[in-house]
């Protein structure tokens, strides 16, 4: 079974009503092992709640790829990095 991927930016918020993407958050709910992970990184400012809705994500200052067991979450920076051509 493949997961359903979110991609947002750091220093977001995603909810089930968030316009395209939240989309992907509606009906979903963590499971016991979610909130074990989750517990585990409680030093990173990633935030999951669970809502009648479906689920809820704030992003702070975190990059990188959550493995959820009904969601991939990939956290991209919210500054983009230019490259000066010659």
């Amino acid at each position: 079974m493949t997961l359903p991927v979110l991609v947002v930016s750091e220093w977001s918020t995603t909810t089930p009503e968030t316009p395209v993407c939240g989309e992907i958050l509606k009906n979903l709910s963590l499971t016991d092992a979610d909130q074990k992970l989750l517990d585990a990184m409680s030093r990173t400012t990633l935030r999951c709640t669970e809502l009648r809705s479906g689920l809820s994500i704030k992003v702070g200052q975190h990059i990188g790829t959550v493995n959820l067991s009904s969601l991939r979450l990939v956290i991209k920076p919210k500054i983009r990095i230019l490259r000066a051509y010659p």
